[in-house]
C-alpha cells in the first residue's frame, strides 16, 4: 500500500493562549469533542481524508468518553491514528517538573500483526526545537483487551522547569513499516504524575544506552535526535528512508557514558514520509548495541 504523503493539514492547528499555564493534560479524559475532534488534541491526517481513524468511544476508563484510534486505509493509503496533545508544532503550555506521565489504554493488534502502540512525552523550555530538558516513552506490542495503566518516567537533563509539554500517541508497524489495517487502541485519563523517586542528575543523564524519540515528531523541516550511551566508545547515528536506503550520517565519533548527545536532521529536499534513525554504539571492549526509531517528515 502506498503511504500518505499529503500534509497540508499543518494549517489546522490548535492555538495556545499566550502565557496560559495548564495544570494538567488538556481534555485528559476525552470528555469533550467538537465536530468529531477531541478538544485540545490534534488529530492531523488521521481525520482529514474523509474517513476518521480517531473517534470518540463510550468504552471509557472513567467518565463517559475515551479516544479510539484505529488503523484504516483510504484510497490505498494506510492511515495510522496519530494524536498530539495541544498544538502539532508545539504541544501545550505546562510549567511543572512532573516525574511521570500516566494513562490507561486498550490495544488490539489486527490478526497476528506485531504492531506497536507508542506514547512519547517531551518536556521543554522556550524552543521546541532545541529546548528539550526531559523526555520519556512507552511502547508495547502486547495485546491489552482490558484497560491497562502505563507509567512513563520522565528523565531530566538539567534543573530547569519546563514551560511546555509535547505528548504524541501513535501506532507503527514492525521496523517502522505500515501497521495493519484494523489495529486499534483506546486511550483515557492521561495525566502527569508526581516525582517517581528517581533523583535527577543535574548536568548529566543516566549512563544507559538509549535512542530517544526525535523531537518534534512529526517534523518540518528539521528535527533533533538525542541519545545516551552506557560507557566510552564510538557512536554512529544514521538516517535511512523506509526502503532501507541511507540518507545521511548525523553523528560518528567517540562518546562517553553519562552525557546527552544531540544531532539535528534537516529534511529539506526530501519527500514527506517515514524515515528511520539508527544508532549503533561500539564500546571500548567491543560490545555492539543498536537501536532504531521512526521519524515522520510532514511537509
Amino acid at each position: 500500500m502506498k503511504r500518505v504523503t499529503i500534509y497540508s493539514f499543518v494549517t489546522i492547528l490548535f492555538s495556545i493562549l499566550p502565557g496560559m499555564l495548564m495544570a494538567q493534560v488538556p481534555n485528559a479524559g476525552f470528555e469533550t469533542w467538537t465536530s468529531g475532534e477531541p478538544d485540545g488534541w490534534w488529530t492531523g491526517y488521521s481525520n482529514m481524508l474523509g474517513t476518521a481513524s480517531v473517534t470518540k468511544s463510550s468504552d471509557a476508563h472513567s467518565g463517559s468518553g475515551a479516544l479510539r484510534g484505529e488503523v484504516i486505509s483510504v484510497s490505498g493509503s494506510v492511515i495510522s491514528p496519530t494524536v498530539i496533545a495541544g498544538n502539532f508544532m508545539g504541544g501545550f503550555a505546562y510549567a511543572s517538573r512532573s516525574g511521570s506521565l500516566t494513562g490507561y489504554y486498550k490495544f488490539v493488534p489486527s490478526g497476528s500483526a506485531a504492531d506497536e502502540f507508542q506514547v512519547d512525552v517531551i518536556m521543554y523550555k522556550g524552543s521546541w526545537i532545541s529546548g528539550a530538558i526531559g523526555a520519556g516513552d512507552f511502547s508495547t506490542t502486547s495485546s491489552a483487551a482490558s484497560y491497562t495503566k502505563f507509567t512513563i518516567p520522565i528523565e531530566y537533563i538539567n534543573e530547569q522547569t519546563p514551560d511546555s509539554a509535547y505528548i504524541l500517541v501513535t501506532v507503527s508497524g514492525p521496523g517502522g513499516s505500515d501497521p495493519q489495517v484494523g489495529t486499534y487502541y483506546i486511550l483515557d485519563d492521561v495525566a502527569f504524575g508526581e516525582a517517581t523517586g528517581v533523583a535527577d542528575r543535574p548536568g548529566n543523564t543516566p549512563a544507559v544506552f538509549k535512542l530517544n524519540q526525535n523531537y518534534p515528531n512529526p517534523f518540518n523541516p528539521t528535527t533533533h535526535v538525542s541519545f545516551t550511551v552506557p560507557s566510552s566508545g564510538t557512536a554512529m547515528l544514521k538516517v535511512y528512508n523506509i526502503m532501507g536506503q541511507e540518507i545521511t550520517t548525523l553523528f560518528n565519533r567517540a562518546v562517553s557514558g553519562g552525557n546527552l548527545y544531540d544531532a539535528e536532521f534537516d529534511g529539506r529536499g526530501l519527500s514527506s514520509g517515514i524515515y528511520l534513525a539508527r544508532l549503533q554504539f561500539t564500546s571500548t571492549t567491543g560490545k555492539v548495541m543498536q537501536s532504531v526509531t521512526k521519524m515522520v517528515l510532514a511537509k
